[in-house]
């Protein structure tokens, strides 16, 4: 892969904030924490835990947590990350 390539990969991203009320799967939940759990760390110390949340109840109390994270409510699933 070329300087180029990479570059226009990182040009094409785009932010998602409107989801689809559909749910996930456990496969594709699992692939998603597997993908964030091969996350490189100093020492590869991993200092965290996940929790996936799809009650909406939850969902909506996480929303009012920090104004950047008013979309989880409407998303199928938050991941919920915790650092130590």
């Amino acid at each position: 892969m070329e300087a180029r390539d990479i570059l226009n990969f990182f040009r094409r991203r785009r932010s998602v904030r409107r989801f689809q009320n559909k749910p996930l799967s456990a496969e594709i939940l699992g692939t998603l924490m597997k993908a964030a759990m091969a996350a490189p760390s100093g020492n590869n110390a991993q200092p965290w835990e996940f929790a996936i949340v799809q009650d909406p109840k939850v969902k909506e109390a996480l929303a009012t947590v920090h104004p950047w994270v008013h979309m989880a409510k409407e998303a199928a699933a938050a991941v919920v990350v915790f650092g130590r």
